[in-house]
């Protein structure tokens, strides 16, 4: 299957609200991990 060299991904919430924090981690096709943060502005 074929990868995106830079992938997007789109997420909704509901009953979130300005300064949640959020924190998403991923496992490429390839093994590698990675993670990032972000308050709600």
């Amino acid at each position: 299957p074929a990868v995106s060299k830079n992938p997007y991904v789109s997420v909704i919430l509901t009953g979130a609200k300005a300064g949640d924090a959020i924190e998403l981690s991923w496992v490429d096709n390839k093994g590698g991990k990675d993670s990032a943060s972000t308050k709600i502005k």
